[in-house]
């Protein structure tokens, strides 16, 4: 018997930064000039809810931007403040991330269907609120590098998924 569940989430982030010998198999040149890398655990959660998807489930690759609307001002001549239009730059980091989303996904979700979501907000938020909406099958989440006692300090937002989570949670170990 196999498992397929029809929508499983994976929340991705990405760092930029340059391929070198240690993350080459996980360095993604989103221009010329640009590079990204994803984590060994984001790729391993990837290929993983590929086979919990199976032949006719998707996995939705979900990514938190940056929510400029509490900081919408910038500066403009002679140090004044103008407003941002924050719209239209959500709008591009969101377009910006949904590419990069597509390249992760041409690399590393062979064999199932992908779908790609950005949207700028608190990563918690959006993960939940997306799984939520979509009513998502089974999450499936890379864990976060860091040790307990940072855990314990700063917090873990995989720990808090796994508490409010609405639909069972996978971690994948970094």
């Amino acid at each position: 018997m196999s498992l397929s569940v029809e929508t499983v989430v994976v929340p991705v982030t990405f760092e930029p930064d340059k391929p070198n010998e240690l993350n080459a198999d996980r360095a993604i040149q989103v221009r010329s000039d640009h590079w990204v890398i994803v984590s060994e655990a984001t790729v391993a959660a990837l290929d993983l809810a590929c086979k919990i998807a199976g032949d006719t489930g998707k996995v939705h690759l979900v990514h938190a931007t940056l929510d400029l609307s509490p900081t919408a001002a910038v500066h403009g001549p002679a140090g004044m403040l103008i407003p941002a239009n924050v719209e239209e730059l959500h709008e591009a980091s969101n377009k910006h991330a949904t590419d990069v989303l597509g390249i992760i996904a041409e690399r590393f979700c062979k064999g199932c269907t992908p779908v790609l979501y950005a949207s700028p907000g608190k990563p918690l938020d959006v993960v939940l609120d997306y799984i939520r909406e979509k009513t998502a099958g089974m999450l499936v989440v890379a864990a976060s590098g860091r040790s307990r006692m940072e855990r314990f300090i700063i917090g873990s937002t995989v720990d808090k998924l796994v508490r409010r989570a609405t639909c069972p949670v996978i971690v994948v170990p970094h």
